[in-house]
């Protein structure tokens, strides 16, 4: 299949050219600058997450080592 370019398909390419360069431009720099934000939406869920499943193997190995402590500085 062949198509024809014309002027007509030209002269818009043309036109929405600058507009397409302009807003690269513009994501590229908010891109930049601002790419710490995921991080504020991110790392609270993922420590809520990780919170969740550690919290009870946590709490398990801190009672243990308390307990073991307690037992040991007693003799």
């Amino acid at each position: 299949m062949k198509y024809k370019i014309t002027l007509d398909d030209l002269r818009l390419i043309g036109i929405g050219f600058i507009p397409a360069v302009a807003t690269l431009y513009v994501v590229y720099y908010a891109a930049y600058y601002l790419w710490w934000i995921p991080f504020l939406v991110v790392f609270p869920a993922l420590s809520y997450f990780f919170g969740m499943v550690f919290e009870e193997k946590v709490m398990i190995c801190y009672e243990y080592c308390k307990s073991f402590f307690k037992k040991a500085l007693d003799k």
